[in-house]
C-alpha cells in the first residue's frame, strides 16, 4: 500500500488523521482519515496536484456540494464546500 505524502498529512493536521490510502483513480486518491473534530473516520478524496492546477477548483467544489446534498445511512460525511475551498487555496494558492 502506498504511503500517505508527508506533505498532505502536514496540511491537514490540524483537522484529519489520515491513516492510510483507500484508493486511486485518475483524477483523485481517496484516504482513510480520522476528524478530529468530529471524532469519526471519513473519506478524503484529494485531486492530483497536476490536474488541481489545470481544473481549478470549481470542479471539485461542484462535487462536494453535490455529495453533501445526499442523505441517508451509509452516505459519509463530506467537508462543506467552504472549508474545501478555503483549505485549496491554502494547499495550492488562489486559483
Amino acid at each position: 500500500m502506498p504511503e500517505v505524502p508527508s506533505r498532505l498529512k502536514e496540511a491537514l493536521a490540524d483537522r484529519y488523521t489520515i491513516e492510510r490510502e483507500l484508493g486511486a483513480g485518475g483524477m483523485a486518491t481517496v484516504y482513510l482519515a480520522q476528524d478530529l473534530k468530529h471524532k469519526r473516520h471519513v473519506a478524503l478524496k484529494v485531486l492530483r496536484p497536476e490536474l488541481a492546477a489545470v481544473l481549478g477548483t470549481d470542479r471539485f467544489a461542484r462535487e462536494i456540494e453535490i455529495t453533501a446534498g445526499l442523505t441517508g445511512h451509509g452516505i459519509p460525511y463530506h467537508m462543506l464546500a467552504q472549508e474545501v475551498m478555503e483549505w485549496l487555496d491554502q494547499f495550492l494558492g488562489p486559483t
